[in-house]
């Protein structure tokens, strides 16, 4: 009876470590969901998931979010949900948030975004010559995606 427990328990032990190595991380999840609720059609879904995307960029590895969010910044009319993918632009990806923008500068149409556009440059190359001046330099970047994200 002893060695039937026993073995039964040592069966389900390694069933469990087995599954569990193919269950995704909550990031992982997340990183998934937030793919998804790009591609909505809903603009509240979208704005929201930009918001998140903003808040959590640091947790998201995966290097489509880029590509997916500067989908949504070029293919939006709404212009709260452009506004807020320029910050998560920048967020996920500084360098090249700062060349999407540059090559991007000629097609926008959009004053607003235009100035939200450069005033992200400006504060990225400031930021650039502060570094290499070897200076605490996450002050200004944190200044100019609070500047960003306060002015929409």
């Amino acid at each position: 009876m002893k060695k039937l427990l026993f073995i039964l328990v040592t069966v389900s032990l390694m069933l469990t470590c087995t599954f569990a190595g193919e269950k995704k991380s909550k990031w992982e999840r997340f990183s998934d969901n937030m793919k998804l609720a790009l591609n909505k059609e809903n603009p509240g879904v979208t704005l929201a998931a930009l918001k998140l995307i903003i808040r959590f960029s640091d947790k998201l590895t995966d290097s489509e979010h880029f590509s997916n969010v500067a989908n949504v910044f070029i293919k939006s009319d709404n212009l709260e949900i452009r506004k807020t993918a320029l910050i998560a632009l920048y967020k996920l990806d500084p360098e090249k948030a700062v060349e999407f923008f540059s090559a991007h500068k000629a097609l926008e149409e959009n004053k607003d975004i235009l100035k939200k556009m450069a005033a992200i440059i400006t504060a990225y190359k400031k930021d650039a010559a502060l570094a290499d001046s070897e200076v605490e330099n996450s002050f200004e970047i944190c200044r100019c995606c609070n500047f960003v994200s306060l002015t929409y």
